[in-house]
């Protein structure tokens, strides 16, 4: 029961910050039954969340993809939390270990067999944007993603049908220089023609951990959201990444917006883009 009640605390302050809605119900007074019981709902979901466990559509990715010498683990092994995960945004380092460490004499073996960039798919979007939002486990889609950049022009153009929909990319990460990492998400929605507020889904998984995983409600055109970064404890070595991003506006319709990761090091006032020199995918010729 303490428990119970634990998790009905935290699950009323996360909606109270992030949900308008809640807050009034709770304010006008008899609807609160009826908020503590969506609060309690809504902390199965979150303690689910912040164990760290990577989502399915997220294990079943990295275990597709063909590993540059011997497979470490299948889709089960990537499905398992690392011990105390669930990464904080205080400052707090997490210490992951790399999935394959660097070879005594480089990375360039295992790079022949890689070539720059993310696999991409296409997946639908499940649930609720004030609850944590679902990813089907069975993609709609491949789609090609040239670039280290997550663009909705790609998503559009590959025309999945309607319904809400994120690009799904899984990649491997080269880390050539070990030590405190931070990573975190940048999105832009550039001012034009598309200016209606849009929903903007952003979720990022490394080793066997969902590092970041957040919908940003409302995002207004020409805005550039970064948000705080989690701070990583890596090695020298290659690291499988996962990363989901999407903006739609609140009919379902595609939103014009672009998300990479970024990452910096302890002293540094700026964060990077992971560019084409650190982030691989397998060959398919």
């Amino acid at each position: 029961m303490r428990l119970l009640f634990a998790r009905a605390r935290f699950a009323h302050a996360w909606l109270w910050q992030r949900d308008e809605t809640y807050r009034i119900a709770i304010v006008l007074g008899p609807p609160v039954l009826l908020g503590l019981g969506l609060a309690l709902g809504a902390a199965h979901e979150l303690t689910k969340l912040r164990a760290g466990t990577a989502p399915a559509w997220l294990a079943q990715a990295w275990a597709a993809i063909p590993w540059p010498g011997a497979t470490p683990s299948g889709a089960a092994g990537w499905a398992k939390p690392l011990p105390g995960a669930g990464l904080p945004q205080d400052g707090t380092v997490t210490a992951i270990a790399p999935d394959e460490a660097m070879p005594p004499d480089g990375p360039a073996t295992a790079l022949s067999r890689l070539a720059p960039g993310w696999l991409g798919q296409i997946l639908s979007v499940q649930g609720r944007e004030d609850l944590d939002l679902g990813l089907a486990e069975l993609p709609l889609g491949t789609v090609d993603l040239p670039k280290t950049t997550l663009d909705m022009a790609s998503l559009i153009a590959a025309a999945p049908g309607p319904g809400r929909h994120v690009l799904a990319a899984t990649g491997v990460w080269l880390v050539r220089d070990g030590g405190q990492t931070a990573l975190s998400v940048r999105i832009t929605r550039p001012a034009g023609r598309d200016t209606a507020p849009a929903n903007c889904l952003s979720r990022v998984g490394i080793g066997h951990v969902l590092a970041i995983s957040d919908v940003q409600l409302g995002l207004p055109a020409g805005k550039e959201l970064v948000y705080e970064p989690v701070q990583l404890g890596l090695k020298q070595g290659f690291y499988r990444v996962g990363f989901a991003f999407g903006c739609w506006h609140g009919d379902g319709t595609p939103a014009a917006a672009s998300a990479s990761l970024v990452t910096g090091h302890p002293g540094s006032t700026t964060l990077s883009p992971l560019g084409p020199t650190a982030l691989y995918h397998p060959r398919t010729s």
